[in-house]
């Protein structure tokens, strides 16, 4: 984990307390702990598998199951692992938004196995998750992985953008 700049992150462009950066902070060290180098998961897959393994529902928990995560947790495992899945949700959001200031397009969208982005796709389906976050954040989500569904929609958007500008680009002969 970058920690020396996802707290500065944390800080600027997100403006919480020195008290809740620490706490991120702490909570993605205890998941690094049990799961791995979050920069390593970062490179694997952008993060996703393991913010999958993070995710834990009320039905998951009245049926008794277990969550797929190794992290351990003392007392409530729903409220738990939602803590531990938004620390690594807001990690995953600073290393999405230091791709796009270095000229990467951010995070791929979930495809089809196989299915591969092109750039433009890319570009849109960042900018379509930008706008989202900014929506969802105004209702006291922390990133576009906390609501369901809402990546899926990030991708139908970008597809539907690239639709609507190839039919105005002009026909090249």
């Amino acid at each position: 984990m970058q920690e020396t700049r996802f707290k500065t992150w944390l800080n600027d462009e997100r403006g919480m307390s020195v008290e809740t950066i620490r706490s991120r902070i702490s909570n993605c060290k205890r998941v690094e702990r049990f799961e791995g180098n979050l920069d390593e998961h970062w490179d694997a897959d952008r993060l996703d598998d393991l913010i999958d393994r993070l995710t834990y529902s009320k039905k998951d928990e009245q049926d008794g199951r277990r969550p797929k995560h190794k992290v351990p947790i003392d007392g409530d495992n729903y409220k738990g692992t939602a803590t531990f899945r938004q620390a690594v949700s807001l990690y995953r959001e600073f290393r999405s938004s230091d791709d796009r200031t270095a000229g990467s397009p951010g995070p791929p969208a979930k495809r089809r196995p196989g299915e591969q982005q092109t750039p433009k796709q890319c570009a849109w389906h960042a900018y379509a998750a930008a706008a989202i976050t900014g929506l969802i954040s105004t209702h006291g989500k922390v990133s576009i992985d906390e609501v369901p569904g809402m990546c899926d929609l990030a991708s139908s958007i970008a597809d539907e953008m690239i639709k609507r500008e190839a039919e105005r680009e002009p026909e090249v002969e």
